[in-house]
């Protein structure tokens, strides 16, 4: 293995640093390209997202951003069959660095119609190329050029050594983005049914709260969710109380009020409270809703997480005659699924209550 400077583990230090800090995918190129361009020195490095059904919609980024003018990606795509580096990977799933002289000679190369549409006028004669994740139809890349001589053997095992890192940040910044849409279709799901969610510590402070929250404190409570703060007294005192003596509390706000339940997880760092929004006036949900004794003996065993088939078997009914009863229930109390029925059922009882009941 080649000799590494001082300079160079500088540079792949905080190329590292560069590439875990990024939680957007599609800020990953700016932050990597110019420093990567530095430690591999090359006269260009592109960023390529690539179709290889040859049916366009790639994504590229390139630095310099002029490096490339005059070429189309589309003229890329098209004779992206040709490309060996991309061909290689493909078919081995090896994404470590690679030269297209590993694969085919100088005159070789310069007789493909990839090389007289795309590289002859983008000025490239050389290019070295990792690849950071692929799939049946996709590959992203990225891929270092010159116009002159080719890439060292220390230039690939620098590459190499880089790409464990970018590939690190790659997929941290792709898992980041798929929590992020997973958490706000579950906030506008929990905001549909005016109810939020909170984190906190066992001392009170508030550690995360989601959009919905937010909106629900600032609205009934002029609280402002900001991490590190203590919570309104009564829910400060529900989690202080969690998991074992726990109870919901009710929190009068503008024209509602909110009830706070504490999630029955055995997490010793937080608690994680569901609040939710209810009409100030009128009864209890329950006691409002005139339940038959057989309905309140179907909720009960629901929120206390018994399957329909279970409480069928319980209750010496039909599976149909426990969808029957929760068709009646439903707007009784006003919700619309086995999750509405037990937050209102849970909120009145507490999150423990009836677990583990055989009856």
């Amino acid at each position: 293995m080649a000799e590494l400077r001082r300079a160079d583990l500088a540079r792949l230090i905080d190329l590292g640093a560069r590439a875990r800090a990024v939680l957007d995918p599609g800020s990953f190129a700016e932050a990597v390209l110019g420093p990567l361009r530095r430690l591999v020195p090359s006269d260009s490095i592109t960023y390529n997202e690539i179709d290889t059904t040859g049916r366009g919609g790639g994504s590229y980024a390139v630095d310099p951003v002029d490096a490339l003018d005059g070429t189309e990606p589309s003229v890329f795509e098209r004779h992206v069959s040709q490309h060996p580096i991309i061909s290689y990977a493909s078919r081995t799933g090896d994404g470590s660095a690679h030269t297209i002289s590993d694969f085919v000679d100088q005159r070789e190369f310069h007789r493909s119609d990839l090389y007289a549409t795309y590289f002859r006028p983008a000025r490239v004669e050389r290019q070295i190329a990792i690849t950071l994740s692929y799939g049946d139809t996709q590959i992203v890349g990225i891929a270092l050029n010159r116009a002159a001589r080719d890439y060292t053997q220390r230039d690939r095992e620098v590459l190499n050594l880089a790409r464990d890192q970018l590939v690190e940040g790659y997929e941290a910044a792709r898992a980041a983005e798929a929590r992020g849409v997973l958490l706000a279709a579950m906030d506008r799901a929990l905001d549909d049914h005016r109810r939020g969610v909170i984190v906190a510590r066992t001392d009170g402070r508030l550690v995360a709260a989601s959009p919905s929250a937010e909106r629900l404190l600032a609205t009934h409570l002029a609280v402002r969710a900001t991490p590190g703060q203590r919570l309104p007294p009564k829910l400060a005192a529900l989690v202080a109380a969690a998991p074992s003596r726990a109870r919901p509390v009710a929190l009068p706000g503008q024209g509602a009020v909110l009830h706070g339940s504490v999630l029955p997880d055995g997490d010793t760092r937080w608690r994680t409270i569901v609040i939710d929004e209810r009409p100030e006036s009128g009864s209890p949900p329950l006691s409002a809703a005139a339940l038959t004794e057989r309905e309140q003996d179907v909720l009960r065993l629901l929120a206390t997480g018994h399957p329909n088939a279970d409480i069928a078997h319980r209750l010496g009914v039909s599976i149909r005659t426990v969808h029957k009863h929760l068709e009646h229930l439903y707007p009784k109390l006003g919700v619309h699924d086995r999750t509405g029925a037990a937050a209102t059922w849970l909120a009145e009882h507490g999150a423990h209550a009836g677990r583990g009941d055989a009856s």
